[in-house]
């Protein structure tokens, strides 16, 4: 590293290592605190490792409403033992019934050669007979390592990765279908 970042976070996502550095942007740019031994990848490879490790953004897979357990997060994120924070009953709750929620965050991989390219952020997934919406794409991007889309979907409980699903956009001059397989997070490890 060259310079010093104010804090040095330890980060391990399913399949990486790594570390997180926090504090204001060196005054020679953002990527000061990296040496040039230093591979970084592009902001799209970032994406699709980050959706293929099951790691929620704020502001797409955490909104308004999420709470914890559809997400995935309890376990990393909650303390039992630490004593009260703002939902501490509805965690304790679902955690005590086994953390049986109505929707989860799923992986959402999409094999098929989409000629009108990949669906976009807010595409539906429904049910493989097409007669359920069950939730919509948050996070979408190519995946090098897996040859296919992948994307993030907080989806209903009435789909049990890994099964079949279908996602479906308005295209430019249609809507488009296509099948896909809902999975449970990580998609790789």
């Amino acid at each position: 590293m060259v310079g010093e970042p104010t804090v040095v976070v330890p980060v391990a996502w399913p399949g990486l290592v790594g570390v997180d550095l926090l504090g204001p942007q060196p005054a020679a740019g953002r990527f000061a605190w990296v040496g040039d031994q230093v591979t970084r990848c592009g902001d799209a490879a970032w994406e699709a490792v980050r959706i293929e490790a099951g790691v929620p953004v704020n502001g797409r897979e955490l909104v308004e409403g999420t709470i914890a357990a559809e997400a995935g997060l309890v376990e990393r994120t909650v303390s039992f033992t630490k004593g009260c924070f703002t939902g501490q009953e509805l965690v304790a709750r679902l955690d005590s019934r086994g953390s049986k929620v109505a929707r989860r965050l799923c992986g959402v991989v999409i094999t098929a050669d989409v000629e009108a390219g990949a669906p976009p952020v807010g595409a539906s997934v429904v049910t493989a007979d097409g007669s359920d919406q069950v939730g919509n794409l948050s996070s979408v991007a190519w995946s090098e390592g897996m040859g296919a889309t992948v994307a993030l979907a907080t989806l209903h409980r009435r789909v049990s990765p890994p099964e079949s699903v279908l996602v479906r956009w308005s295209g430019a001059d249609e809507t488009m279908t296509v099948p896909a397989e809902s999975r449970p997070l990580p998609l790789v490890g």
